[in-house]
C-alpha cells in the first residue's frame, strides 16, 4: 500500500474514532478531552472535528463538541448501539402510538448513569420530552432499576452504598434496605413502576431489554402525565412488557 493511501485509512480510522466516542459520550467534549481520550494530537483532532461539522455530524459551540442533535435523536448508524437503536426503534413507534405516551431506550453508561440512546415522543399537546444527552440516577428511574435488577444483590448493594442517595423529588425513595427489596421486586415481575420519583408529575414503566445471551443490556420505557398514566396504567404495562419482548426476541434473531 502507498504512503498516501495508508494515510487516507488511518484517517478515516481516526473518524470512525471519534463518531464511536461522541456515540458512547453524554453531553458536550472540549478538543483537549476528544484528543487525550483517543490518543491523537490536537491538530489533527481539530482538522478532523472541523470536517465532520461541515458534513453535519458533530455540533460544535463555545463550550465544545457533541454528536449532531439529529443522530443524538434517533443514534449514529455506525455507533456501537446502533444495532439495539435499528431494532427497537419501530417498535417503539408502534408502542407510543398505540398508548399515545412517550417511549425512550436507555442504557447505563460508564458512570452507571441511566444514558437515554432514542426516544419516539407522543404527538399528545401535554406530554414527557427530555434531551437524550442528559444523565438520569438509576435508583430514581424505572429504566435504571430493571438494568439494576439484572445483577447480584452484592453488585446492587455496592452501587446503592457507594454514592449519595439523593431525593430528587418528596417521593424519591434513598432507604438502602428499601431500595434493594424495590429492585428485587422487578427482578420477580420483570418490570419496574415509579410515579413522580424523578419528576414529580411524571411516571414511568419499564420493561429489560435482553440480548442473545439473556443479559440486559437496555430498558425500554414509557412516560406520561401522572394522571393520565393512571388511568391506563395496566394496559400501558401490557403493551410495553409486548414491546420489550419482541426487541428481545428481534435481538436474538438478528445475531444468528
Amino acid at each position: 500500500m502507498r504512503t498516501n493511501e495508508r494515510a487516507g485509512v488511518k484517517s478515516a480510522e481516526r473518524v470512525l474514532d471519534i463518531l464511536e466516542l461522541f456515540s458512547a459520550t453524554a453531553g458536550v467534549m472540549k478538543l483537549s478531552d476528544i484528543a487525550r481520550r483517543l490518543g491523537m494530537p490536537k491538530s489533527s483532532t481539530s482538522a478532523l472535528l472541523a470536517t465532520l461539522v461541515d458534513r453535519g455530524y458533530v455540533d460544535s459551540g463555545v463550550d465544545g463538541y457533541q454528536m449532531a442533535a439529529r443522530y443524538r435523536t434517533t443514534g449514529w448508524v455506525g455507533g456501537r448501539f446502533a444495532r439495539l437503536i435499528r431494532i427497537a426503534h419501530p417498535t417503539m413507534a408502534e408502542l407510543s402510538e398505540s398508548v399515545k405516551e412517550s417511549v425512550f431506550l436507555g442504557v447505563l453508561n460508564e458512570r452507571e448513569m441511566v444514558q437515554y440512546l432514542t426516544k419516539v415522543v407522543s404527538t399528545e399537546p401535554l406530554r414527557y420530552d427530555v434531551d437524550l444527552a442528559k444523565e438520569r440516577h438509576a435508583y430514581a428511574t424505572t429504566i435504571g432499576q430493571v438494568i439494576l435488577a439484572d445483577r447480584t444483590q452484592e453488585q446492587i448493594e455496592h452501587y446503592l452504598t457507594r454514592q449519595p442517595l439523593t431525593p430528587l423529588t418528596p417521593k424519591t425513595e434513598v432507604d438502602v434496605p428499601r431500595l434493594m427489596e424495590q429492585i428485587s421486586r422487578v427482578r420477580e415481575q420483570g418490570y419496574a413502576e415509579l410515579s413522580d420519583t424523578h419528576l414529580l408529575g411524571v411516571s414511568g414503566i419499564s420493561v429489560p431489554v435482553r440480548d442473545e445471551n439473556g443479559r440486559v443490556v437496555a430498558g425500554l420505557c414509557t412516560f406520561g402525565p401522572s394522571p393520565r398514566m393512571a388511568e391506563n396504567w395496566e394496559a400501558i404495562r401490557a403493551a410495553v412488557l409486548r414491546a420489550g419482548k419482541r426487541i428481545t426476541a428481534d435481538l436474538a434473531l438478528t445475531a444468528q
